[in-house]
């Protein structure tokens, strides 16, 4: 398979795919506006004339540079990696089959900001052959603007599973601690978990609290933290590499993400696959994963009370938590594991050009 992808690639995700697929012997190009590179895959940067300032001008720009290089590259397929953007101008390339996917926030969100965006996706839709989405939140979401189901192929990004693992003996024996990977942004909510910490510590000392990551809320976080007085307990740590981010979760006992809205939550089958209790907010992309009492807890978004009473009671409820850990554990490994969810991808992006290839000749579609 020869894969063309318009991506952002400092974009983690991208570049995972893009390494994968190439690294199972699939010749792969992207166009990108970003600066940077990806092992064993061809970079195309588009890069903008400063002169321009019209955006509108800009925009032509962009669209005619990927026109141009969609057609000296002749791909076998071309793949939008995000439908805000992306998907927009590789619809825009008038090249098939394309295939868009959608990662989450672009479809959850995006399209709710602005009646341009709307409009944009509408046209996109037009222009796309086949949907990849993270969640059947985000397939939903499609369907609701027009989309065949039958066009929608749901797969999530999955994680190294072996790199993201466990050990109880040596990872789990130390002092109970609670972690939070999410940005700190409004989106993510991490405000409302450290406004519940006062009422944890009334009723149970001795744990420590992690909250990795950065964002806008990070100053207004930080400032709560010191006005409960409850530096001692909680740890902000910023941004950490992958190594550290294993390293916190293995420590782990609980993991906390109570966000507004997600699509597919690597975060979570991170932490699930370190044994990590999951406490999350009841939206339909965790309770693809979560049945409640089972093998985590859903809060209803806003139930301040209800959030410190779950993380108390996991905090006292051990069989319930390894019952748990090993039910998540079994789900990463069989559903979850990174290299799985991308075999399903490029054997689905194949599928697609088999389908093209079956087709009449000098039909450029997908039926």
């Amino acid at each position: 398979m020869h894969l063309c992808a318009i991506a952002n690639i400092e974009s983690i995700h991208v570049k995972k795919i893009l390494k994968y697929t190439a690294a199972t012997g699939h010749r792969v190009d992207v166009i990108t506006f970003d600066e940077g590179e990806i092992e064993g895959v061809t970079i195309h940067r588009i890069k903008t004339p400063s002169l321009l300032r019209s955006r509108k001008l800009r925009y032509l720009y962009c669209v005619i540079a990927a026109r141009k290089l969609v057609r000296e590259i002749k791909p076998d397929i071309l793949l939008s990696i995000y439908l805000i953007g992306p998907g927009g101008l590789g619809a825009m390339c008038s090249y098939h089959p394309h295939v868009v996917m959608a990662i989450g926030s672009d479809v959850l969100l995006e399209m709710k900001r602005s009646f341009y965006n709307r409009l944009i996706t509408k046209s996109i839709i037009k222009r796309t052959d086949r949907f990849i989405t993270v969640s059947k939140a985000v397939a939903d979401k499609l369907v609701e603007r027009g989309v065949y189901p039958e066009h929608i192929f749901t797969n999530p990004i999955g994680v190294d599973s072996a790199l993201f693992n466990y050990s109880e003996d040596a990872d789990k024996k130390g002092k109970l601690q609670i972690v939070s990977t999410r940005k700190l942004d409004p989106l993510y909510n991490v405000k409302q978990f450290i406004n519940s910490l006062p009422g944890v510590i009334e009723k149970h000392e001795g744990f420590d609290v992690v909250i990795i990551g950065t964002g806008t809320e990070y100053e207004s976080i930080k400032r709560s933290i010191d006005s409960y007085s409850i530096k001692e307990n909680v740890k902000l740590v910023g941004n950490v590499s992958q190594s550290d981010l294993v390293n916190y979760l293995k420590k782990s006992h609980i993991f906390i993400s109570i966000p507004l809205s997600d699509g597919a939550p690597v975060s979570l089958f991170e932490a699930m696959a370190c044994g990590c209790f999951p406490i999350l907010s009841d939206i339909k992309a965790n309770r693809d994963w979560i049945q409640d009492g089972i093998n985590g807890f859903l809060i209803r978004l806003g139930n301040h009370e209800l959030l410190v009473k779950r993380i108390l009671e996991a905090m006292e409820s051990p069989s319930l938590v390894n019952k748990a850990k090993l039910i998540n554990r079994q789900i990463v490994e069989e559903q979850l594991d990174f290299s799985k969810t991308s075999d399903n991808l490029i054997q689905y992006l194949d599928s697609i050009i088999k389908i093209k290839a079956h087709n009449t000749q000098g039909n450029p579609t997908v039926s």
